[in-house]
């Protein structure tokens, strides 16, 4: 229900926003067929690929302690993107994209009937994705698109111990491979624009927030 309520807002606001509004006039047309020829974006991503990455570590994290540790409750305070972006042509853009995002789970030992909650294990990503953007809609007000991220995701992680024996759990992962494949997105607007885009990987399954074009 969060996540339509916060879609069904954002909407509404790029809607209503006066540069939704606005009459397209051709001023400070950044490329030759009066296309901004850059952008900023900022936005916020749900269910990204990270949380199958978490999940992946409980395994790893059992094999290398030698003992049997699994996570539970885990959680996420979602993808935070910054993004910049460069028109090369009339449909096509390049640019890079760095993401943020933390997630938090309970780290639990269990021997056959016996369980017992050690610590919280924080994890910190953050990933590196340089991108290639296809316009194949746009009009005054609208643009349609798809996004392709390629590049490195980096983990840093701490251990909370609460147990009385010595604990020390770590992520088994540093690095890995970190994309972002999005098939349909979305911008309303002229110049400070809403963006909505669905897709998979780091940036999340769906992310909105706002588009600067310069």
């Amino acid at each position: 229900m969060k996540i339509f309520s916060f879609l069904f807002l954002f909407l509404v606001t790029a809607l209503l926003s006066p540069s939704a509004l606005a009459v397209s006039k051709g001023k400070k047309a950044g490329w030759k067929k009066g296309y901004y020829q850059n952008d900023w974006q900022i936005g916020y991503g749900f269910k990204s690929c990270i949380m199958t990455v978490d999940a992946l570590a409980d395994v790893e994290m059992s094999d290398v302690t030698q003992s049997n540790v699994v996570t539970e409750n885990r959680k996420s305070i979602g993808a935070l993107t910054a993004q910049f972006t460069h028109r090369a042509g009339q449909k096509v853009s390049f640019g890079l994209a760095f993401t943020y995002e933390q997630t938090t789970e309970d780290c639990i030992v269990k021997i056959r009937n016996y369980e017992s909650k050690v610590g919280e294990l924080t994890n910190r990503y953050f990933t590196a994705t340089p991108l290639l953007r296809f316009n194949w809609v746009e009009g005054n007000l609208v643009m349609f698109y798809s996004k392709l991220a390629v590049g490195l995701t980096f983990i840093g992680d701490s251990f909370d111990n609460i147990a009385e024996e010595p604990y020390d759990i770590q992520s088994q992962k540093q690095h890995y491979f970190g994309y972002q494949i999005s098939p349909v997105g979305l911008v309303i607007g002229r110049k400070l624009c809403g963006f909505i885009e669905a897709g998979y990987g780091s940036h999340g399954l769906v992310q909105a927030g706002l588009t600067y074009r310069f």
